[in-house]
């Protein structure tokens, strides 16, 4: 009676072991538990889309006309309108003499050329100590 009672025991621990390792087996199948891998994102260029076949129709459209339809002047309309206009805007006195002018005329500069020695007039703009013409700048740069 005693080994019926122990084997009787082992059988009933060996079917709690059977079902603790049945539910780990169920708890690491729930998706909401089970951990992904994260997803590789591809490189390059995505593929490319199938596009449409080709229609033959061959036939031609009507093109609308390009040439603008009159309907009519919208500033006709603005003629009447009052606008905020300051006092005396339209007496505004032209007869004022203006002033006269003081500053010379254009007068090159003359100078000479570190290079080739050559008296060019220049823009007084381009007026330096060390001048070198554009013919001698051509030839030390290659242009």
């Amino acid at each position: 009676m005693k080994d019926k009672k122990i084997i009787l025991e082992m059988l009933e621990s060996a079917k709690s072991l059977l079902q603790a390792a049945k539910d780990i087996v169920d708890r690491d199948k729930d998706p909401a538990t089970e951990k992904t891998k994260p997803v590789k994102k591809k490189r390059g260029r995505p593929p490319k889309k199938k596009s449409e076949p080709l229609k033959q129709d061959f036939t031609v459209q009507q093109a609308e006309s390009k040439t603008p339809v009159f309907a009519h002047n919208k500033f006709e309309e603005m003629m009447g309108l009052d606008v905020d206009k300051p006092d005396g805007y339209d007496k505004i006195n032209d007869d004022i003499t203006r002033s006269p002018r003081t500053r010379g005329g254009y007068k090159p500069a003359t100078m000479i050329c570190n290079e080739c020695g050559k008296s060019l007039d220049v823009n007084p703009i381009f007026k330096k100590d060390n001048y070198v013409c554009d013919r001698c700048v051509g030839k030390k740069f290659g242009g």
